[in-house]
């Protein structure tokens, strides 16, 4: 399975909006897979568990615990850490996120959130060199 970097945007926002945001339009074995990753990447606190023979996480856990219902879904909640704050806030503007997608999107999770950080120096007056 490949990464979609739309989707972990999409679950980044709707774990930082306390799943309130409508859940994310995937299938559920995909949306697991990417929960899996964002934990392995330190963007959500939560624990993998029982790991497949040839070590691949298959069960993830919130680190509070807290489920809720979203749109017919249940949702377990996992609180973003300051790695997943840090991009977030880089990726939330949807038309710089479409932008460095166009421009990077082929490349490493950290080489579109150097170039969305990198967007985000350009447009504050002072900050550039």
């Amino acid at each position: 399975m490949k990464r979609d970097m739309n989707l972990i945007r999409e679950l980044l926002l709707f774990y930082e909006s306390d799943c309130t945001l409508p859940y994310p339009d995937a299938r559920s074995d995909v949306i697991d897979q990417h929960i899996i990753w964002l934990i392995e990447a330190d963007l959500i606190a939560g624990r993998l568990a029982d790991s497949s023979p040839i070590g691949s996480p298959r069960r993830f856990f919130p680190v509070d615990g807290r489920e809720f219902e979203n749109n017919g879904h249940s949702c377990l909640y996992f609180p973003l850490t300051w790695n997943g704050c840090e991009f977030i806030a880089a990726a939330r503007d949807n038309t710089r996120w479409r932008n460095a997608l166009s421009v990077v999107g082929g490349f490493t999770f950290e080489v579109i959130k150097t170039y969305l950080q990198d967007l985000i120096v350009e447009s504050v007056p002072g900050l550039q060199s």
